[in-house]
């Protein structure tokens, strides 16, 4: 009997703008944590199907609760690099959870790299179509193949 090995797809992405490209690419998974606590979130991005292209897009920021289960949090605005929680979430402002993502953004807005006692995983999911990723380099950068050379 042959014995098979779950493989693990995730990587960390160092650089901010490579962050940021993965976040604005609409439909990635990815977690921060914690170096020093071991603390870690995962969250989920989504847009709309068809954009306006005319308006600014909107990404759609949801956050892991169990298995496969994710509590919507608010909008994160590519042409401001901002994150606005939304009123229709029982998420408080002052949850960790709120508090990640802001940091984040605050970082991307500022061009400001991660620091070491902090990491930012994909999970293992294209950032632009959602995909599993199983190439190498896919994995390296978070986009599949097809999806790596679109804009």
């Amino acid at each position: 009997m042959a014995h098979h090995e779950a493989v693990d797809y995730r990587h960390t992405i160092k650089s901010i703008d490579n962050i940021w490209n993965y976040i604005k690419g609409g439909h990635g998974r990815f977690t921060i944590k914690s170096e020093v606590s071991g603390v870690h979130h995962t969250y989920k991005v989504t847009m709309p199907k068809e954009p306006d292209t005319t308006k600014p897009i909107p990404l759609w920021i949801s956050v892991l609760t169990g298995p496969d289960q994710f509590v919507f949090l608010g909008t994160i605005w590519e042409h401001t690099m901002s994150f606005s929680r939304s009123l229709k979430t029982n998420v408080p402002e002052t949850s960790e959870l709120i508090k990640a993502i802001h940091w984040i953004m605050r970082r991307v807005a500022k061009h400001e790299e991660f620091p070491d006692t902090m990491s930012f995983w994909h999970e293992g999911y294209c950032g632009r179509c959602g995909r599993v990723m199983t190439n190498p380099e896919s994995i390296e950068t978070g986009f599949g193949p097809t999806c790596s050379g679109r804009n």
